[in-house]
C-alpha cells in the first residue's frame, strides 16, 4: 500500500483527534501518544514562514575594517560570524542562512515545491 504525503497528514490528524478524545480517560499513555502525533504532524507539515524568519534567518551586521588606510565596509553574518566584503547577498556564503526578505521567499518556494506549507 502506498500513501501520499497529504494522505499521511490526514491520517495522522485523524489519529490525533481520536487521541485527544481518549485523553479524558485519565490514562497517561494517551498524553504521550498525543504528543508523539503532534511532533509527527509538525515534521510532515514543515516550517512556516514565521519559523523560517525567526529561527533560520540571519542579518548582515555592518562594520568598518580599520586595518586599511581607507576603511572599507564589511558585513558579518549574525548567525555564524562569517564576513563578507561590500556586497550584502541574499544568503550567507559561509552558513547558507537566508539574510533578506527575497531569500526567505526563495526558501519558502523551495519548501512548497517539496510539499510543505500547502493545504490543498
Amino acid at each position: 500500500m502506498s500513501m501520499t504525503w497529504k494522505e499521511a497528514i490526514k491520517q495522522i490528524e485523524s489519529l490525533f483527534e481520536h487521541c485527544e478524545a481518549m485523553m479524558t480517560s485519565d490514562e497517561p499513555v494517551w498524553s504521550q501518544d498525543c504528543e508523539a502525533l503532534k511532533v509527527a504532524l509538525s515534521a510532515l507539515r514543515g516550517p512556516t514562514r514565521e519559523q523560517v524568519e525567526r529561527v533560520w534567518r540571519g542579518e548582515w551586521i555592518a562594520y568598518l575594517d580599520g586595518e586599511h588606510i581607507m576603511p572599507e565596509r564589511y558585513y558579518s553574518c549574525s548567525k555564524c560570524g562569517g564576513r563578507g566584503h561590500l556586497s550584502k547577498k541574499n544568503f550567507c556564503d559561509f552558513c547558507g542562512v537566508p539574510m533578506t526578505d527575497k531569500a526567505v521567499d526563495m526558501v519558502m518556494e523551495r519548501l512548497e515545491a517539496l510539499g510543505y506549507g500547502k493545504d490543498d
